[in-house]
């Protein structure tokens, strides 16, 4: 008999938990039990819009009458109305409204407003603000590319990406004539006055180059040379004040280098690389057919050969090998070709320009000089090269 009352006490115990526990689930017979009736709030989200991944909704809210009978619009156990996240993809939702004219002047403010009837709101949604791209075709009208969106006052982010099909982006400018640098510190100047909204755009200008490039600033940028490609400077690149260490010389390079007037200066290559013993040496391995060097002046470039080999080496301060089909335009060289040991110095081809120069050279300017260390050995200019290009030993 114990041991059922017992049991029973027990059973009782976990009823009584069981129950207090679910006494705090808001139901809605509890809810009408604190704020009265029921009303219906009916939302009209408009074309493309969702709220809680309904196209539209109508929810159950409740409210807590005053004195005159009306009340505030809760939506219990989350919070008022204004705590959703409704959403339009390029929208940003300006407000609530009683009739689908939306006036501002009837604009539903849930902190104040209040009713005692059912009724429908509508949401009125204002289209994101936008920084536009644009560029100034040849023409001088403006052409828009892309667009990004922000927030009201939002920043242009330093990662905004822009391209344009067969062109490389230079910059992004405030004005028209790409003269002022865009500042990323800059908010956007739109507003939302009246339910009206104000400045939606803010454009950005953007500079272009004709063709896909990388664009070089710094050293590391140039050593890309190694994977091909077309190369554009920005402004001068000296090697010898850097960490970056010149390894172009082991490249066939076939692409376009377009200096636009700087110097790249301080480039040292030196032969043997580790494991590497090329029959073709210089600044590059080889020019191919194609390649384009334009713009540029290479100052205080140093080749250097230390080789224990006999096999025949085609050696220049630009290339080893400069084939037919290579443009050179507006270069001027600069530098020294540097013989510490080579095991038989008439086995060389050598060149100011290139140990074997098979394009023009009418574009160029070369100041080069051959630092002899070796006995017995001098140099001079072939007299017969049209290009005078190539380097003559002779035996002292």
């Amino acid at each position: 008999m114990k041991k059922k009352l017992l049991v029973i006490l027990i059973m009782c115990a976990l009823s009584a938990a069981l129950f207090a526990g679910c006494s705090n689930v808001v139901t809605r017979e509890k809810l009408e039990k604190k704020y009265g009736d029921r009303i219906t709030v009916k939302f009209e989200m408009g074309e493309g819009a969702t709220i809680s991944s309904q196209d539209n909704m109508s929810v159950y809210y409740y409210y807590e009458k005053d004195a005159s009978g009306s009340a505030q619009i809760i939506q219990p156990g989350t919070g008022k109305l204004s705590d959703t996240r409704p959403g339009k993809a390029g929208h940003f939702l300006e407000g609530w409204y009683p009739s689908s004219e939306c006036n501002y002047s009837e604009k539903w403010d849930f902190s104040r407003d209040k009713t005692d009837k059912d009724m429908t709101l509508y949401a009125k949604w204002l289209p994101n603000f936008k920084y536009t791209f644009y560029y100034v075709d040849e023409n001088g009208n403006e052409q828009s590319i892309s667009s990004v969106e922000v927030g009201q006052g939002g920043t242009l982010s330093s990662s905004a990406k822009v391209s344009r099909d067969g062109h490389t982006l230079l910059g992004m400018f405030a004005d028209k004539e790409c003269k002022n640098k865009w500042d990323n510190s800059f908010k956007h100047i739109g507003t939302v006055e009246n339910g009206v909204q104000k400045n939606l755009e803010v454009k950005v200008y953007t500079d272009w180059l004709e063709g896909e490039y990388t664009l070089v600033s710094q050293p590391s940028d140039f050593l890309s040379v190694t994977a091909g490609g077309n190369f554009y400077l920005l402004n001068d690149i000296d090697f010898a004040n850097s960490d970056t260490a010149w390894n172009g010389g082991t490249v066939d390079f076939d692409g376009v280098i377009e200096g636009n007037g700087h110097t790249i200066s301080g480039i040292t290559a030196e032969f043997p690389v580790f494991g590497v013993r090329t029959a073709e040496w210089g600044m590059f391995k080889s020019l191919k057919k194609g390649a384009q060097i334009k713009n540029v002046k290479f100052n205080n470039i140093t080749i250097t050969l230390e080789d224990t080999m006999t096999q025949p080496r085609s050696v220049g301060l630009l290339a080893g090998v400069i084939e037919e089909g290579v443009s050179l335009e507006n270069v001027e060289l600069s530098g020294k070709i540097v013989l510490k040991t080579v095991a038989r110095p008439g086995n060389y081809t050598m060149g100011l320009i290139a140990g074997e120069l098979n394009a023009s050279a009418a574009g160029v300017i070369r100041k080069v000089d051959i630092d002899n260390r070796l006995s017995n050995y001098g140099w001079r200019l072939d007299e017969t090269d049209p290009n005078f290009n190539a380097v003559v030993f002779t035996e002292l």
